[in-house]
């Protein structure tokens, strides 16, 4: 390549006309021409080994001159191929790229767009997280690896005589749980199944560790209800209006009672006094949610023996 002086003082347009002009000569062979050095760059000037923009180069013999393959950069150099100054044109300048920030998790991959800076490269999915790079401009390098977590749908569902919550599919980050809160109707117990796998305290369903996309199933059964015994405070047989108090025993405990029987029809604790003149039949019904269980006792009376009264008339 032919040598190119540039002189002090020399007036150079600087900007994209005047590296127009710079590219067009270099490109018809006419390369022998003075300008000052600082005219050639148009955004700073750069000096080989000090990784920093340096000014005041002064008067240089160029023994290279030389744009880049892209056509972005105009390179000045001496002899010994040390680069002295460069230039981009206006709007060039390279622009690395740089991963957005992003604190979504996705179930899919995720939109395009996800760079602060640069162009976003191909998606690449794996079960745990979606990742890309964020490609430079202008010769500007990439970013390093730009990643969202990926997500999977945990879906609920509950049977009747009892609820779940919440009741909507939630997305789950890969490898973290799910809580839902499980409520069986009086008189029913809940248990749980589906495809997460999981564990229920108390009302507090846990799903285990999710890698895919899974279920919970809440189911409820009624409860076992009440076992009810009725026992008298007196062997039978009793006298006539001899009083005697009636217990209910149920197990588990009964929340409430109804009695059948003289004296006892509208008894609702878990005992009953009465007074019978004839033998008589006593029922109670034991009730726990909605399950019942009723018990029945006979308190026998004895008769009354009228021997000795009739022999007394008859004498």
């Amino acid at each position: 390549m032919k040598k190119i002086a540039f002189r002090a003082g020399q007036t150079w347009a600087t900007g994209l006309n005047g590296v127009k002009k710079l590219r067009h000569l270099l490109f018809s062979g006419l390369l022998t021409m003075l300008l000052p050095l600082s005219a050639l760059s148009g955004v700073g000037t750069w000096t080989a080994g000090t990784g920093l923009p340096a000014t005041g180069l002064g008067n240089q013999l160029i023994n290279a001159l030389a744009v880049s393959p892209d056509g972005l950069t105009v390179y000045a150099g001496t002899g010994s191929g040390t680069v002295l100054s460069y230039a981009y044109l206006p709007g060039s300048v390279p622009t690395p790229g740089v991963c957005a920030t992003v604190t979504t998790t996705y179930p899919s991959a995720p939109p395009s767009g996800m760079c602060t800076a640069g162009s976003p490269s191909a998606v690449v999915a794996s079960v745990s997280a979606y990742t890309w790079t964020c490609q430079g401009q202008n010769g500007g390098i990439a970013s390093g690896t730009c990643s969202a977590a990926r997500g999977y749908f945990v879906t609920p569902s509950a049977g009747s005589n009892g609820s779940i919550s919440p009741t909507v599919a939630q997305l789950v980050t890969y490898n973290s749980t799910q809580l839902f809160t499980v409520t069986a109707s009086a008189g029913y117990t809940a248990s749980v199944a589906g495809t997460c796998g999981g564990a229920l305290a108390g009302n507090t369903y846990t799903t285990s560790i999710v890698t895919a996309n899974c279920s919970v199933a809440a189911s409820f059964a009624a409860s076992s209800g009440p076992i009810c015994t009725l026992a008298a405070s007196r062997p039978n047989p009793v006298r006539p209006r001899q009083s005697n108090t009636l217990t209910v025993t149920c197990n588990p405990a009964a929340t409430s009672y109804s009695w059948t029987g003289t004296g006892c029809a509208t008894n609702t604790t878990a005992s009953c006094t009465v007074k019978p003149v004839k033998t008589t039949t006593y029922s109670v019904t034991g009730t726990k949610g909605l399950l019942t269980s009723t018990a029945s006792a006979t308190v026998t009376v004895k008769a009354v023996d009228l021997t000795p009264i009739l022999m007394l008339l008859l004498d």
